[in-house]
């Protein structure tokens, strides 16, 4: 390991707050951030901890409302018997609100062109439920096989048009036609990035306006807090157009409930090619932005596999997990904001390999390898492991940047410089 090359220790931001690792303090994110702004910056705080607070009166204003009623149409209103039945079982009314937004959520994601054809469907099973009178078992199996119908409903129209944007790439005229026939918030938001970026794929001025009152309204429906951030962010004088329009992609994509990985109701992102086709402003765009559990939810695309799958960095994540552990007891909740900018750069790191050798990203803190080694050494038990597995961290880097990007394999002025950088991101 030369002592040349600088190395980035880890947590970076902004804030007043720090935490301490290998010896050096560095700064946590104690609010939102990208926001690049110079004089609104002071009112964007203040405002931030306003909305915050008036968020979560809100949200314990629409859980009680919830409980008193839960089902999915007013119980307060003329009523079948079953509709009278389901009002009377708090069980059969979480049901019927599940159903409702099912249904609710499948509508908005279908052309408009095949809801007819929905609601044709949902009005004959309101029929065959309330064939089941009072009977509550009967019941709550038809609104469970109904729901499990939607579910399935739902991830093929998720399908249908994830399979449009991930052809946006490649065929970015015919993506934007097909993209059409979606009035939805993130169909919406993909025409307005077309416009924006892909000049050839046709979409008009007016479209474009249009698309865009159509994702912005849908982002306030669904989340006003983060319509709100969007707001400061766009009406700041430093926020170029580009930016704004990245940002309003990156939320509606947010709010679209991809995941990064299997599990549960699973939908794959299917963006990952705009950190390749715009670069850095798509990096800028879509990492940590609010400063609290909330950036846990990033939408950030996995690294390539073959680097930090290798041997040797799996040793090196597992010698570091003692060291990394300790940010989280020291910063609290705010680290989900650094540990979304780790994960970024390591996709930077393994996509744009250049962009991200040559990238100063805001408030990171750089150590120069001997400082680190330094630091490493003072830990004694605890900083061994890490000395060691560096090096076979370094060796993989060298030769999976040779494979995958065809950089010299010796190249001191490239090469190493990257296993470096690369090894002391994820310390």
């Amino acid at each position: 390991m030369r002592s040349g090359p600088l190395y980035s220790a880890a947590v970076y931001g902004l804030g007043d707050s720090t935490v301490s690792l290998l010896g050096f303090s560095y700064p946590v994110l104690t609010e939102p951030i990208h926001l690049n702004c110079k004089n609104g910056c002071q009112t964007m705080r203040l405002r931030y901890g306003q909305r915050a607070l008036l968020r979560d009166l809100s949200l314990t204003l629409i859980l009680i409302s919830a409980a008193a009623s839960g089902a999915g149409f007013p119980c307060d209103a003329s009523l079948t018997a079953t509709e009278s039945a389901i009002c009377a079982k708090p069980a059969l009314s979480q049901l019927d609100d599940i159903l409702n937004q099912s249904f609710k959520a499948v509508i908005a994601d279908v052309p408009p062109a095949q809801r007819t054809r929905l609601y044709h469907q949902q009005k004959l099973w309101l029929s065959q439920r309330d064939a089941c009178g009072t009977s509550e078992r009967c019941i709550g199996e038809r609104m469970q096989q109904r729901i499990a119908q939607l579910n399935e409903q739902g991830a093929n129209a998720a399908a249908g048009i994830d399979t449009l944007i991930a052809s946006i790439a490649s065929q970015p005229k015919s993506a934007a036609q097909g993209l059409m026939d979606y009035d939805n918030g993130l169909a919406s938001a993909w025409l307005l990035y077309l416009h924006q970026f892909e000049p050839t794929s046709g979409v008009t001025d007016a479209e474009a306006k249009h698309r865009e009152e159509v994702a912005y309204a849908a982002l306030r429906e669904g989340d006003g807090f983060m319509a709100s951030l969007f707001d400061d962010i766009k009406n700041d004088p430093e926020t170029s157009r580009d930016k704004s329009v990245m940002l309003l992609l990156r939320m509606s994509i947010e709010s679209a409930n991809y995941q990064s990985a299997p599990g549960d109701g699973y939908r794959p992102f299917v963006h990952c090619f705009i950190f390749q086709r715009q670069g850095r402003l798509a990096y800028d765009t879509f990492g940590a932005l609010y400063g609290s559990t909330r950036d846990a939810g990033a939408p950030i695309c996995p690294p390539d596999k073959g680097l930090f799958e290798s041997s040797g960095w799996l040793a090196l994540n597992q010698a570091m997990g003692p060291l990394t552990g300790s940010i989280g007891e020291e910063a609290g909740t705010i680290r989900f904001s650094s540990y979304a900018e780790w994960r970024l750069l390591n996709l930077q790191a393994t996509v744009s390999p250049e962009l991200f050798l040559s990238s100063e990203i805001s408030g990171r803190k750089f150590a120069t390898s001997a400082q680190i080694l330094q630091r490493l050494k003072a830990l004694t038990a605890r900083g061994a492991p890490v000395i060691k597995a560096l090096d076979s961290a370094e060796s993989d880097t060298a030769n999976w940047l040779q494979r995958a990007h065809l950089f010299p394999g010796k190249s001191e002025s490239r090469g190493d410089a990257y296993c470096e950088y690369v090894a002391a991101d994820a310390a």
